[in-house]
This record gives C-alpha cells, sequence and structure tokens, in this order.
C-alpha cells in the first residue's frame, strides 16, 4: 500500500480495531472484495488492510468526479481533497474519491457496477 493511501486508511482502521477486537467483521471485508472487484478494471483501488473505505484514484479532479456522480448516477462518494489535509508535503486525498461500503452488500454492489459504468463512459 502505498504512503499516500495508508494516512488516509490508519485513522478509521485504529477505530475498528477497538470495535471488534482487532478483527474486521466479515461482512464487511467480503462488500469490499467483491466491490473491489468490480471497480478495479476501471478505477486504481486498494484493499483496505481495515475499515470499511475505499479510496480509489481518479481520472479527473475529485470533486468532479464526486459532482457528476451525484448528478448522473445519484451516488454519493466525498472527495478526498474534502477530507484531507496537506502533510509532510502531501496531501493524500488529491484525486482520490472516500467510497464508505457501510450499506447492505448488494446495495453496495450495485453501486459498484453504477460507478464503473459511469467511468467507462466518463
Amino acid at each position: 500500500m502505498n504512503s499516500r493511501l495508508d494516512l488516509l486508511q490508519r485513522y478509521p482502521f485504529e477505530k475498528l480495531k477497538d470495535l471488534f477486537d482487532g478483527a474486521v467483521p466479515t461482512s464487511y471485508r467480503q462488500t469490499i472484495n467483491d466491490v473491489y472487484d468490480v471497480l478495479n478494471p476501471v478505477l486504481s483501488v486498494d484493499i483496505p488492510a481495515g475499515g470499511f473505505f475505499l479510496w480509489p484514484e481518479t481520472p479527473v479532479d475529485d470533486s468532479e468526479i464526486a459532482r457528476e456522480l451525484f448528478i448522473q448516477q445519484n451516488i454519493t462518494v466525498l472527495p478526498g481533497q474534502y477530507l484531507s489535509r496537506h502533510f509532510e508535503g502531501v496531501d493524500p486525498g488529491i484525486d482520490r474519491v472516500r467510497m464508505a461500503l457501510v450499506h447492505p452488500r448488494l446495495q453496495c454492489l450495485a453501486a459498484a457496477h453504477s460507478i464503473r459504468d459511469f467511468i467507462n463512459n466518463f
């Protein structure tokens, strides 16, 4: 995992470890893996070591992708630059969006397919 992404993942993972005695619940892990399989062909995305967020790189400005996803697909993701700050000369959120995979697995998969189709046609 690259250091930029590690900065984004560290905090949520530490909180989840506290809640679940160090283990990510199987349902979250399965959802993350399934959504990753759908998105990975069109977006550069890593499976997090913990947590329930994916932080894919965006092909254009993260704010533009987030806005257009909402307008065209009614899917809300957060632009990474809205959630990050410069740290050690790097802003890890630039050109990434945060996807919170907190809905039921099938709803997350439906959204992943819509995002994949959106990116393919963007």
